[in-house]
């Protein structure tokens, strides 16, 4: 580097130095630290978009990815969603136990989800719009004896709340399409 880009570079230096530093009554702002989202994989696992089952109902689809700050998003929104159902879901219990004392009598009768027992899948995949959408499904984790979980998407007709998914837009940070499986 010859002495004339020397002295501009330290001239450049010099100047940014002395803007940083012009009001020292400036608040700093710190980037808030964002954790790492504790990725199980024996509870979660990411499957493939297959066109053959596309749950998105947007025949433009196509396979994404998801960063650490994607999942954050993604498990606030899944807890977040599985509070307001929990809260809806104890109120409407309570009533049915007024009217019913027998209701009660079983620990299956709980209508609470406690995502910590259920297992996930994950397809991952951004729409026409551009926009990133992850579709989750969840179920209990006794149904993880069969061994496609981690391949395959599990498809069952009720269950109750064994079962449920619900899709997430990531980009507009939104949940849709929440569904609790009925029982036959």
């Amino acid at each position: 580097m010859d002495m004339k880009n020397l002295r501009l570079v330290c001239v450049l230096l010099t100047c940014l130095l002395f803007a940083g530093c012009s009001n020292p009554n400036r608040a700093v702002r710190a980037e808030p630290q964002k954790k790492l989202v504790n990725f199980d994989t024996s509870k979660i696992a990411v499957l493939p978009f297959d066109i053959s089952r596309n749950f998105f109902l947007d025949k433009k689809v196509k396979q994404d990815t998801l960063s650490n700050d994607d999942l954050i998003i993604e498990e606030h929104l899944l807890d977040s969603t599985i509070n307001k159902y929990n809260k809806l879901a104890e109120a409407n219990y309570a009533k049915d136990l007024k009217k019913d004392a027998s209701i009660g009598s079983s620990s299956n009768d709980d209508p609470r989800i406690d995502l910590s027992k259920y297992r996930r899948q994950l397809i991952i995949v951004k729409n026409s719009l551009g926009e990133k959408i992850v579709w989750v499904n969840c179920f209990i984790d006794d149904f993880t004896t069969r061994a496609h979980w981690k391949k395959y998407p599990v498809i069952v007709m009720d269950g109750g709340k064994w079962f449920f998914s619900l899709k997430i837009n990531l980009t507009r940070r939104k949940v849709y399409d929440f569904n609790v499986h009925g029982v036959a």
